[in-house]
């Protein structure tokens, strides 16, 4: 419960923050091949800064599988140009398929692309990871992150896999 309620309380009520990127981390393939709900829950959230003006592009990460050659970044991609966001204001990173990596990753693509700010949109059970990785680099100014909520994410989340991705961070 403690880890939950860390999480949560990371997760600032309706900040009115403004970022030049989101930056959503890929999660996993769902059992039929497309995106899994972590992922769609992720990038509703970016999608909804994007479409409030809070975000002007959105960064898809992670996601490599190299055995199966497929790069869930590009899953991402396509599902956020179904939804209707310009393809110029979505920029896909498909190198590695682990946090740490891909926020240094992320650091350099925003270089490059010249956006100075960026918030990682993830859950709240991963978001004391992502903001204790952060610190590790230097891009801990350029980069912020925040959460969907728990209670009106889509697709809505069962406490059971909150309970599962509790586990599963405090392993990782």
């Amino acid at each position: 419960m403690f880890f939950i309620q860390a999480g949560v309380s990371m997760v600032p009520d309706n900040s009115p923050a403004r970022w030049d990127a989101a930056v959503v981390f890929f999660s996993d393939f769902g059992p039929y091949g497309g995106l899994d709900d972590e992922s769609l829950r992720r990038l509703n959230y970016a999608l909804y800064l994007h479409q409030n003006g809070r975000a002007l592009v959105i960064i898809c990460s992670e996601g490599v599988r190299p055995s199966r050659n497929l790069h869930g970044s590009a899953f991402m991609k396509r599902y956020l140009l179904e939804s209707a966001v310009e393809e110029a204001r979505t920029i896909v990173e498909n190198h590695l398929n682990h946090t740490l990596g891909n926020l240094t990753k992320t650091q350099a693509l925003m270089q490059r692309r010249q956006l100075p700010r960026a918030v990682v949109s993830s859950s709240p059970i991963h978001l004391p990871r992502v903001k204790r990785l952060t610190l590790r680099i230097e891009a801990a100014p350029l980069l912020d992150a925040t959460a969907y909520d728990l209670n009106r994410c889509d697709p809505p989340i069962g406490w059971n896999l909150v309970y599962q991705q509790v586990h599963h961070e405090f392993a990782a």
